[in-house]
């Protein structure tokens, strides 16, 4: 965490105080937003399968957008629900959690993007495969940007919201960031955090993460 300046205000503002804080930390957070944002990992992915699938035909090979060695290495997702539950349970339980930062994510068994990834790209009836030797599939940003009046089209004829891709809100920087830049192991250790919750910890998978995101998507009519 670098938000030492927010923590240290904390520290010092609480002081006598009825009110007490704790720290929730997750790793990226994979879940919906309904007005778009350009550091929504799901949403850009969304609309560039659901794009791909449309243009290139459900079972189409589809390459990771980032290298061999981002491919492979250790993270945890922190989807939505379990951040909220937790930062609620924190909240209500400030006798456990008070002064205390908590790594919180989805599992304690950390994954990788090649575990990941072709389950991701299943949702959207495609098929999810390694970066090629010595390179990167097509950039999410980079292929709507070269699609973009097929995601028009698609737009049309699904009835689908607009606004998510061709503007300023639609950043491809976040997401290659996350899925290139982002090349060494960073899991997180979970045993405080599930410690501390008890028998209410939680912990969901990758189709409960990305999977539960994506129809959030789909039901708000934002990917067809």
């Amino acid at each position: 965490m670098f938000y030492y300046n927010q923590v240290d205000y904390l520290i010092k503002a609480s002081k006598g105080k009825a009110w007490k804080y704790a720290e929730v930390i997750p790793d990226v957070i994979i879940g919906f937003v309904p007005n778009n944002n350009i550091y929504c990992l799901a949403q850009t992915l969304s609309t560039y399968l659901s794009l791909f699938a449309a243009v290139e035909g459900k079972g189409a090979e589809v390459a990771f957008p980032g290298t061999e060695q981002s491919w492979v290495i250790k993270s945890n997702d922190s989807s939505q629900d379990v951040v909220a539950k937790f930062a609620i349970w924190a909240s209500l339980h400030p006798e456990k959690t008070q002064g205390q930062r908590f790594n919180t994510a989805d599992n304690a068994m950390p994954s990788s993007w090649s575990v990941k990834w072709p389950i991701i790209c299943e949702y959207f009836g495609l098929k999810g495969t390694p970066p090629p030797a010595g390179g990167s599939g097509p950039q999410p940003g980079k292929y709507i940007e070269e699609h973009l009046d097929q995601w028009k089209s698609l737009e049309k004829e699904k009835g689908l919201q607009t606004g998510r891709v061709g503007n300023e809100r639609s950043f491809g920087g976040f997401q290659y960031f996350i899925m290139t830049m982002f090349n060494v192991d960073r899991q997180l250790d979970m045993k405080k955090v599930h410690d501390t919750w008890g028998k209410d910890k939680i912990e969901t998978d990758t189709k409960g993460a990305w999977w539960v995101a994506f129809d959030r998507f789909r039901k708000a009519k934002i990917i067809p």
